[in-house]
């Protein structure tokens, strides 16, 4: 079985805010040492949120505290 590691964006026109390009490029830069560009830190982002979104559940507020 052949495996890509470069995954088709689905919309290519999403973009993630100028603050957050700036502070992934940072993040990348702090644990990679490698400079990435804004596109770059864009689709990585990106792929970043889609790959948390599915698992990523924030605690209701009725639930929180309470232990099972």
């Amino acid at each position: 079985m052949k495996t890509n590691t470069q995954l088709p964006i689905s919309n290519s026109r999403l973009r993630l805010s100028p603050k957050a390009i700036s502070d992934f490029q940072q993040a990348f830069f702090e644990e990679y040492g490698i400079r990435i560009s804004e596109q770059e830190a864009n689709t990585c982002g990106l792929r970043l949120l889609r790959l948390v979104k599915p698992v990523y559940k924030p605690i209701p507020v009725k639930s929180y505290g309470k232990s099972k």
